[in-house]
């Protein structure tokens, strides 16, 4: 019944609200407005990591009588008094070959939510992939062929926060950190060739062999470090650090490409296009069945701003894509949302006509019988046999695309509501500077 009663209480304590962080004398404050029934002993075992200062405490805040605590009363300790504690995070994602080893025990093949804590080990296989989520929300999103060992995982209550160190041997990983953390609870991974102290939100890491590791920023800023010097990296740069040498000066990121492929498209190969960002090298592309790209099902490159996704099934998809450089920097990531569904026959024999309105170029069609679906197609050649795009639409008319430039040709078509089917209409060739 004590037990009972002890556990209460404390889901009480967390239910109280403690708050806001401010400066005092260059630390940070730690702010707890009393509830009825709070004394400082209890708030003292609960929060500090010495449950003895609560003598501190009292004088800190000036308290005539210990024993007595006034509801709305507002008590204020440095953030470094703050216990520590020690916590766990658990597999929100386990895709493909994934072990797990508890503490150097036996690895075994990972299960969702199976929890991970200080001394375990994780590690992805080929084509495979992991989330790892902490108590406060931050995640670990593990590519292909990494390695991660936790040396230390921490939880402190209030502002909800956790902090780990981190050692990844091999791979590739992209974290979003909670920023909310005291200055003193630390989130670092180390590599072989250096540290990166977490003081932003979302980052990449890449181990990229036993000479190199990489690190960019996507959000905050992070600090990368080693016995050779140390270099601040913001949002939008990366750096690199050789072995036995001190991180590189930050280089800016390439640019999210634009005009990325969005809409319907036919189920099969599924033909995506978007703007080319300039110094790219080549270009990676991610396909997820959820936004938060937990559950991927490919990741690819392609030396051009174009990449045909084969056999993907019926459903809807995100993208994640962007530029990498000469250097081997990954960009800024632009994400869009894909429908795939199976391809319509199509009926139309009139050919569309262009219009250029001061809104841009407008393609109009002659009407199907109602309830028609159109299928406009264009090509960069009249055979329609080489960069081929499809469009979609329940109307006879369509803007143009402003990303899509240069020579080329489009033709349309239509399935009746009846599904009857006949040829495409002839190609209207367009010329856009």
């Amino acid at each position: 019944m004590k037990k009972i009663v002890y556990l209460l209480f404390i889901a009480l304590l967390m239910l109280a609200a403690p708050l806001l962080v401010a400066q005092e004398g260059g630390e940070a404050m730690f702010h707890y407005k009393v509830k009825p029934g709070d004394t400082i002993w209890t708030f003292s075992h609960f929060y500090l990591k010495d449950p003895e200062s609560w003598a501190a405490v009292q004088k800190l805040n000036q308290i005539p009588v210990a024993r007595e605590l006034q509801p709305g009363t507002v008590l204020q300790v440095p953030m470094s008094w703050l216990r520590k504690r020690s916590a766990q995070g658990h597999l929100l994602v386990v895709q493909g070959q994934v072990s797990l080893s508890h503490a150097g025990g036996k690895a075994h093949q990972a299960q969702l939510d199976e929890a991970v804590a200080a001394g375990d080990q994780v590690q992805t296989g080929d084509e495979s992939h992991a989330v790892i989520a902490l108590r406060d929300e931050s995640e670990i999103q593990m590519g292909s062929n990494t390695l991660l060992d936790f040396r230390k995982i921490q939880f402190v209550v209030e502002p909800p926060s956790s902090g780990a160190y981190i050692i990844q041997s091999r791979g590739t990983t992209e974290l979003r950190v909670n920023p909310q953390r005291p200055q003193d609870l630390g989130f670092v991974v180390e590599t072989p060739q250096a540290t990166t102290s977490v003081r932003g939100t979302h980052f990449r890491v890449q181990v990229e062999d036993n000479d190199s590791m990489r690190s960019e920023v996507l959000h905050g800023q992070v600090l990368l470090a080693n016995e050779q010097g140390k270099v601040a990296v913001n949002k939008d740069f990366g750096s690199r650090v050789r072995h036995n040498q001190a991180p590189s000066a930050p280089r800016q990121l390439l640019a999210a490409p634009a005009d990325l492929p969005g809409g319907e498209f036919p189920a099969g190969s599924v033909n995506l296009h978007w703007s080319a960002v300039k110094g790219a090298s080549v270009y990676q592309v991610q396909v997820a069945s959820d936004e938060q790209f937990h559950q991927q099902i490919s990741t690819q490159t392609s030396p051009k701003a174009a990449l045909t996704l084969d056999d993907l099934a019926e459903g809807s998809y995100w993208l994640r894509i962007h530029a990498i450089d000469a250097q081997g920097f990954h960009g800024r990531n632009a994400i869009s949302r894909i429908q795939v569904q199976e391809p319509l026959p199509a009926v139309l024999a009139s050919a569309p006509t262009a219009w250029f309105t001061a809104d841009g170029l407008m393609l109009h069609w002659a009407a199907a019988e109602p309830g028609a679906v159109y299928h406009l197609q264009w090509s960069e050649t009249p055979d329609f046999n080489s960069k081929v795009i499809d469009f979609y639409l329940y109307q006879p008319w369509m803007w143009w695309p402003p990303g899509l430039r240069g020579q080329g040709y489009v033709r349309v078509s239509s399935v009746a509501a009846d599904g009857s089917v006949d040829a495409w209409s002839e190609p209207l060739e367009l010329w856009l500077p």
